[in-house]
């Protein structure tokens, strides 16, 4: 099925493999990335909801929007964090 809708939106007729990508670099078989709500990003970052929504609107944290909602790619967020680690000093 995926193979056929790949192929009717004009990438070729050969046959995907793993090795293929979709767009947005998500890989045939990857499962779609989780999406979070900002209360539940709120939880994981023990802040206020109102902070997260202050980040997003600084653009100060990845998040992408569908209609009107303001949601955040769990792996985005996780990668997000890592940046913000401030090392010990030695």
């Amino acid at each position: 099925m995926r193979a056929q809708a790949y192929r009717a939106a004009g990438h070729g007729g050969r046959e995907l493999d793993r090795t293929d990508t979709w767009p947005f670099n998500l890989e045939v078989d990857s499962a779609p990335p989780r999406l979070m709500t900002a209360q539940e990003v709120a939880e994981m970052l023990r802040v206020p909801r109102s902070t997260v929504y202050e980040l997003a609107r600084n653009r100060r944290i990845p998040f992408l929007k569908v209609g009107r909602r303001t949601l955040f790619a769990q792996q985005s967020i996780l990668d997000w964090i890592a940046a913000q680690t401030v090392q010990p000093r030695s």
